[in-house]
């Protein structure tokens, strides 16, 4: 794919070539953060926070408001907080943090009094939980997770192997009182664009293709299942039969959504995903083309899944997701050394 990994490099460029140095260390830093939060946490807080690797709890995420398992923000001090705040930091690009401080602290607009009461909505309701011993050698993984939020991270030792899968949801997506918005707000507009602009762009034979007749799914497919299954690899247009304009248009789409991540990481999925060859990756839309219609697209690769979803709240509810169907969870580097899965 030249044109997604002429992208890639420019990427590169921007975000600091430093990145790909690093790479071989990716999760060292993570590892030590974690290890800090966790010697700061009481023996009742630790029996909230800490499980078993092979706990169910591991792969069961979900993104909805519910009671959930983990150590809330609300169930710490402050220097805790701090430094759950530092370990997701680092675990993100610096635009992903923010993207998911602004979610977190869209909660104090969005809950309804009854759920604020009900305590399964709030910015200090965000929970992370870590499953097995943060080390150096052997698995571990930990979850950050909330309303609208489920960020997962799996290590083998003490590499980072996965970030997948990655949910990220918002309502609204825009606000009728603009002086009430949080930060950084609208919340997930390029993602929204750049995908309209890629069906928008298409001609009357591609649309054939990449746009399917049939009712708008009314939230992301996958659902939150801790596998992925087969859904419609080959349904959609290819890469192969876009111009280099609209492969580009895919590319941007692409890193918008890895982009999440922290560069050394993000980095080398681009990589891998710009060398996947051009008639395996798949775009396809359905729903409306124009701005405020319903509409719901996805990217799909042989490993790959990248979702949008804009039906629910009058076009104003927003989710995506980003799935692996070999990384999701660490699966394919539990299955082989952690220095072969990374290429090292």
């Amino acid at each position: 794919m030249r044109n997604l990994l002429r992208l890639t490099s420019v990427w590169v460029a921007i975000i600091g070539g430093c990145a790909m140095v690093q790479a071989q260390k990716v999760g060292e830093d993570i590892t030590q953060a974690a290890q800090s939060f966790i010697s700061l946490l009481t023996l009742e807080q630790k029996s909230q926070a800490v499980f078993d690797f092979n706990h169910p709890e591991r792969t069961a995420w979900n993104h909805r408001a519910q009671s959930r398992v983990g150590l809330s923000l609300k169930a710490m001090n402050s220097e805790q907080q701090t430094l759950a705040q530092d370990l997701l930091r680092l675990a993100l690009s610096a635009r992903g943090f923010h993207k998911m401080e602004a979610v977190r602290e869209l909660e104090n607009f969005s809950a309804s009094s009854s759920e604020k009461t009900n305590s399964v909505r709030g910015s200090d309701l965000y929970s992370i939980a870590f499953f097995g011993t943060p080390a150096t050698s052997g698995k571990w993984g930990w979850r950050w997770e909330g309303h609208h939020l489920s960020q997962n991270f799996t290590f083998v030792d003490g590499q980072l192997v996965s970030c997948t899968p990655s949910f990220v949801g918002i309502y609204p997506q825009k606000m009728a009182d603009e002086s009430a918005k949080p930060r950084g707000f609208p919340l997930l507009e390029n993602e929204l664009s750049f995908g309209r602009a890629l069906v928008q762009s298409l001609t009357e034979a591609q649309r054939k293709k990449a746009v399917l007749n049939i009712e708008v799914p009314k939230d992301i497919i996958t659902q939150t299942k801790a596998t992925l299954e087969t859904l419609d690899t080959y349904q959609g247009i290819s890469v192969a039969d876009l111009n280099a304009e609209q492969k580009k248009q895919l590319g941007r789409i692409i890193a918008e959504y890895i982009g999440l991540v922290r560069s050394d990481f993000a980095i080398n999925e681009m990589i891998e995903i710009s060398e996947t060859p051009e008639e395996l990756i798949y775009f396809t839309w359905i729903g409306g083309v124009n701005e405020n219609q319903e509409c719901y697209f996805r990217i799909r690769g042989p490993n790959l899944l990248l979702e949008l979803s804009n039906v629910q709240g009058n076009t104003r509810h927003v989710h995506l997701v980003w799935r692996d169907a070999q990384k999701d969870f660490g699966y394919q580097a539990m299955r082989v050394p952690a220095s072969a899965a990374s290429g090292n």
